[in-house]
């Protein structure tokens, strides 16, 4: 169930990012919001790890530690 609820919230999947936007230039902009986005979506990370994430944040507040726990 829970795998459902966060593919409803998620955006469709053919949709194409805006012809104007510029990956590149972003990355150079925000190089550390990058590295953590990589770091975070890695491959072998499923979506269950990251609602488990997100719930120990809510629960915890910030300060709860994020990635795998097991």
């Amino acid at each position: 169930m829970l795998v459902s609820v966060l593919e409803e919230q998620a955006g469709r999947p053919d949709v194409d990012a805006p012809d104007d936007f510029d990956m590149a230039a972003y990355a150079a902009a925000y190089p550390t919001v990058m590295a953590g986005v990589t770091k975070y979506f890695q491959p072998d990370r499923t979506v269950d790890d990251l609602f488990r994430d997100r719930l120990e944040q809510i629960s915890h507040g910030p300060a709860a530690p994020s990635g795998p726990t097991s």
